[in-house]
């Protein structure tokens, strides 16, 4: 079975990616104890710093449904929500065929 994997922009306003990227900090070391999830990166834009690039490979969808329901992911999700700017931009849902790791 292929994994599912998500890729997606978060567009903090203007002063706030240094908190939005700590949050997103937070939430890749919560995931990091989630079986099913193997990876959660975050980064930052390298031409804006509100710009917050997330990439996550999940065993699939179900799985990442799930973490999204945990309390801990409910509570980062509601402190980064008003540090997130009008400018939304969509992210992309795919499933992973192959994958080289080292």
């Amino acid at each position: 079975m292929a994994k599912f994997g998500y890729f997606g922009t978060m567009v903090a306003k203007e002063g706030k990616g240094k908190q939005l990227l700590d949050i997103l900090i937070r939430a890749s070391i919560l995931m990091s104890d989630v079986d099913g999830c193997f990876e959660y990166t975050v980064s930052v834009d390298s031409e804006n710093n509100e710009y917050i690039h997330i990439f996550e490979v999940w065993k699939n969808k179900a799985v990442h449904d799930q973490s999204l329901q945990l309390e801990d992911v409910k509570q980062l999700i509601q402190q980064a929500l008003p540090l997130l700017s009008d400018e939304k931009i969509p992210g992309k849902n795919f499933y992973i065929k192959q994958s080289f790791h080292y």
